[in-house]
């Protein structure tokens, strides 16, 4: 179907997507986001998923930090992980 959104509405825009494999206690290097900041969590959404894992413990495996034009995700785990992103703004 047809969906017609007003001026004023507010859509989510795809910003970036991605995956990788973390070693244990590893960091990402910074991912890019434009638009990012420290303190624009109800602007931008970083979605993580670590596939083959239950929801519950994929939320505490990762931490995301929140930079300038970019973001970092480090695995909080003592074994390996594989991860996929999804970056949209609201």
């Amino acid at each position: 179907g047809l969906v017609t959104f007003s001026p004023s509405a507010r859509t989510t825009n795809f910003v970036n997507s991605g995956n990788g494999v973390l070693a244990a206690n590893a960091e990402t290097t910074a991912l890019p986001a434009e638009g990012m900041t420290s303190n624009n969590a109800t602007d931008m959404a970083i979605l993580v998923e670590v596939p083959g894992v239950s929801t519950f413990a994929a939320v505490n495996s990762t931490t995301v930090t929140r930079l300038t034009d970019s973001f970092k995700i480090k695995n909080n785990t003592n074994a390996q992980i594989a991860f996929t992103y999804t970056v949209v703004r609201f």
